[in-house]
C-alpha cells in the first residue's frame, strides 16, 4: 500500500472513531437526562393520580351519605364506607410517595386539609341522622360538605390540568427521544459510509496499482520469453540445484540435436564433453544435490 493511500485510510479511520466517541458521549448524556427527567415525570403523575384517587374517594363519600339522608337505608352508605376506608389508604401512598420539595406539595396540603374536613363533616351527618333522623342540623352539615366538596372540585380541576400537562411533557420527550435516535442513526449511518468510502477507494486503488504493475510483468516476460526463444545463440534454463534442463531454446536444440522432451530429461553434466565434466563439477558441486535414484 503506497504512503498517500495509507495516511487517507488511518485519516478517514481517526475521523470516523473521533466523530463515534463524540457521538457515544452525547447519546450517554441525552439519555441519562431524558431518563432524569422521565422519572421525574413518572412520580409527578403518580402522585397526581393519587391526589385524584382522593377526590374519587370524597365523590363516593358524599354519594353514600345523601344516598342514606334521602332513603334513610344503610345499604346506600356503602359507597360511603368505602370512601372513608379507602381515603385514608390513598392518603398514606400520598405522603410516602410524594417529595418534601416536590411542586404537587402544596396540592396534597391544600386537599389534604378539606379531605379531613369533609370526612369529619361525613361523619358528624351520618351519626346525627342515626341519632335523631331528619332535622336542621344535617342540613345545614349538608351545606356545609357541598361548600368543601365544590373546594375539592376546584383542587381537582387543577391537579388534573397540571396531570395533563405533564403526560403532554412525558409525550413530548418521547418524541424528541425518537427524532434524536433517528438523527443518531443517520449520522452513525453518513460515519460509516466515510469510513468505508475511503476504504473502498483505497482498495480500488491498490487493486488498480497491482494491475499496472502484472501487466507491466506480464508484458515483460512476453518481451523477454520472445528474446529467449528468437535468439540465434543457444540458451538453456536449468534447475540451480540439480543442473537439471527446464527449457531450452530453438538454437539449443538445433546445436545439440535432440528433441525438446529428450533434452528436459538431461542436465548439463550431459551435454558436456568428458574432459569438461570433472572441471564444470568442481565448480558446481556445491550446489548440486545427488539424485538418489542414481
Amino acid at each position: 500500500m503506497r504512503p498517500g493511500i495509507k495516511k487517507i485510510v488511518l485519516l478517514s479511520f481517526i475521523i470516523a472513531f473521533s466523530w463515534l466517541v463524540l457521538l457515544s458521549i452525547y447519546v450517554y448524556r441525552n439519555f441519562q437526562h431524558n431518563l432524569q427527567i422521565t422519572r421525574e415525570n413518572n412520580a409527578t403523575l403518580n402522585v397526581l393520580g393519587s391526589l385524584g384517587r382522593l377526590f374519587d374517594d370524597m365523590k363516593d363519600l358524599e354519594t353514600g351519605y345523601s344516598g342514606y339522608l334521602i332513603n334513610g337505608k344503610e345499604n346506600f352508605l356503602e359507597p360511603y364506607h368505602q370512601g372513608i376506608n379507602r381515603y385514608q389508604e390513598d392518603l398514606n401512598k400520598v405522603k410516602s410517595s410524594i417529595a418534601a420539595d416536590a411542586p404537587e406539595l402544596f396540592y396534597f396540603k391544600e386537599l389534604e386539609t378539606f379531605a379531613a374536613r369533609k370526612v369529619a363533616l361525613a361523619k358528624n351527618i351520618v351519626a346525627s341522622y342515626r341519632a335523631s333522623g331528619p332535622s336542621v342540623n344535617e342540613i345545614n352539615l349538608v351545606d356545609q360538605g357541598k361548600k368543601i366538596m365544590d373546594s375539592i372540585r376546584i383542587f381537582n380541576a387543577l391537579i388534573q390540568e397540571k396531570e395533563h400537562a405533564h403526560q403532554q411533557r412525558l409525550d413530548k420527550l418521547v418524541d424528541e427521544t425518537s427524532r434524536r435516535a433517528l438523527n443518531v442513526f443517520l449520522i452513525c449511518i453518513c460515519i460509516a459510509s466515510l469510513f468505508f468510502a475511503a476504504f473502498y477507494f483505497a482498495a480500488v486503488k491498490i487493486i488498480s496499482d497491482r494491475e499496472k504493475i502484472l501487466n507491466a510483468n506480464k508484458g515483460n516476460e512476453e518481451k523477454y520469453r520472445k528474446l529467449f526463444e528468437n535468439n540465434p545463440v543457444p540458451m538453456m534454463v536449468c534447475e540451480k540445484k540439480t543442473l537439471q534442463f527446464l527449457d531450452m531454446n530453438d538454437a539449443a536444440l538445433k546445436k545439440y540435436g535432440y528433441s525438446r522432451e529428450e533434452f528436459l530429461s538431461l542436465n548439463v553434466m550431459d551435454i558436456q564433453p568428458e574432459e569438461d565434466k570433472e572441471l564444470l563439477f568442481e565448480k558446481y558441486k556445491y550446489m548440486i544435490v545427488p539424485d538418489k535414484n542414481n
